[in-house]
């Protein structure tokens, strides 16, 4: 927590490729999970695009996924400004949600772990993995993809500042990373 509470606060950027379509764009988060992602165009977004996680309506959610679903529900604070007179209060909201996002990511580690030593059925373990892979992603889509702050949208370095926070970001998410490539 304290590492990206740091990166945070250093002005960390993942450079501001933006997305070539006007709309939204959803696909599958998952085959059969009843989950979407949708990317949207938005130059406050590090990499110049805000995605979120939309659950299909009409799809019904099995049991094991729950814990998935209470994770992909995180978004990534808005309006955070590090600006003088605002930032001991947006540095609480940056820290409330890195404490409830770590917990549900914990929450959906831990269930998805259990499932893969005490599963049975065909499948269920692959399936596990899946969502383990699931969740170090979307942590690192949360990052790459964060709002950037207020304060460094105008002014004379806030080129050099958007990128440097979008950059210390990316380097938060690659640990993510690496924990879903290794799953």
């Amino acid at each position: 927590m304290l590492i990206v509470f740091g990166l945070l606060t250093a002005c960390a950027g993942v450079g501001s490729d933006m997305v070539d379509a006007e709309t939204t764009t959803p696909t599958p988060y998952a085959s059969g999970t009843g989950f979407t992602v949708e990317r949207t165009p938005d130059a406050t977004r590090c990499g110049g695009v805000a995605v979120r996680v939309v659950r299909d309506a009409g799809v019904p959610m099995a049991t094991a996924d729950r814990p998935l679903a209470e994770f992909l529900a995180v978004t990534y604070p808005l309006g955070l400004d590090f600006g003088d007179a605002t930032r001991e209060a947006s540095l609480n909201t940056f820290n409330r949600w890195l404490i409830a996002a770590q917990h549900r990511a914990q929450t959906a580690v831990d269930a998805y772990s259990a499932q893969l030593t005490t599963a049975t059925e065909p499948g269920a373990q692959a399936a596990a993995t899946a969502r383990l892979v699931q969740v170090s992603r979307w942590f690192a889509d949360l990052l790459v993809h964060a709002e950037i702050p207020i304060d460094m949208r105008h002014g004379e370095f806030a080129e050099d500042q958007r990128h440097a926070f979008c950059d210390k970001l990316a380097k938060a998410a690659e640990p993510l990373l690496a924990r879903a490539d290794r799953y």
